[in-house]
């Protein structure tokens, strides 16, 4: 007998409604109050000083990139193993991407082999926190602060994580997050940038919004007054309606992650039993995220099925 298994179910429900209602109450569709509500909250989950709501996870690596000065003729170290974006925001800002192997037991990027991938071109480190689990932050810090690299952050798949009592954007220049529609945090669509640095967060508040110097909530607040393009900026910027989505799950992130867990350990004892079938590891002192739950499968096994 078989089952169709549901692309996904969100369970956003009345208080998203009402959130998403008192949004349409007022005049601010686009960014406005309701975004820096959500800003301030998602800086205070994670311990950094600032974030900005983004409309993807793609927008904040890309604008992260342009933002550290990375562009043509540079190179940035990321892993093959992620969704094409990673690599395609690498792309996107004229620079490219080199592929480093991963750990054959969690898919994340093998920090022992970043150092022989380091060219004079090399500018950046790109780790992604594959399905929940942290990257060896630590030992990428220290590669990078060897060779004076930047750190950009691929947590599409971690809010929730802490590895080694490192959250995510901890030890990194900026960490980008996603807020799509299958995301442990979701809006359907969106996403977020975190940065502990005053003139980071002032050039990533201007690349998000076409290189504006003045929102439409800035002009509706204070009269309006002429603003300024000072730079090439991007359509980026989250709206009201994303972020009203967004708050009220805020509150559920402890109570979801527990219930993840939970989950888990009954694939771990189901599936621990099947031979050919090997578990998603963990490492000590982690908190996985657990946003996926992959198995690795023999090709036996895989013939069999």
């Amino acid at each position: 007998m078989s089952h169709k298994i549901p692309f996904y179910m969100h369970d956003l429900g009345q208080e998203e409604l009402d959130s998403v209602a008192e949004v349409l109450a007022g005049p601010i569709l686009t960014t406005g109050d309701t975004v820096d509500r959500f800003e301030k909250e998602f800086a205070g989950y994670l311990g950094r000083k600032h974030a900005l709501g983004v409309t993807s996870c793609t927008g904040a690596i890309h604008m992260s990139l342009l933002a550290l000065g990375i562009g043509p003729g540079d190179e940035v170290i990321t892993t093959p193993m992620t969704f094409i974006a990673t690599a395609t925001a690498i792309i996107e800002a004229g620079a490219s991407p080199v592929f480093v192997d991963v750990e054959s037991d969690t898919g994340n990027i093998d920090a022992g082999k970043i150092e022989a991938a380091i060219t004079d071109k090399t500018r950046a480190i790109l780790p992604v926190h594959l399905y929940g689990l942290m990257c060896d932050m630590i030992e990428i810090r220290r590669i990078a602060d060897r060779y004076n690299l930047k750190i950009i952050e691929d947590c599409a798949h971690c809010v929730e994580g802490e590895r080694d009592g490192v959250r995510p954007g901890e030890l990194a220049d900026t960490a980008c997050f996603s807020f799509y529609a299958t995301k442990n945090l979701t809006c359907g669509e969106g996403g977020a940038v975190v940065t502990d640095s005053d003139e980071l967060v002032d050039r990533l508040k201007v690349l998000r919004l076409h290189g504006m110097t003045k929102t439409a909530a800035d002009r509706q607040r204070e009269g309006y007054s002429h603003w300024d393009m000072v730079d090439m900026g991007w359509k980026y910027n989250m709206d009201n309606i994303q972020a009203a989505l967004l708050l009220p799950q805020m509150r559920r992130l402890r109570k979801k992650l527990d219930s993840r867990h939970e989950l888990s350990a009954i694939y771990e004892k189901k599936l621990g039993r099947i031979e050919g079938v090997r578990l998603p590891a963990s490492r000590n002192n982690a908190t996985h995220a657990r946003h996926l739950y992959p198995v690795w499968v023999t090709p036996q096994l895989e013939i069999m099925l």
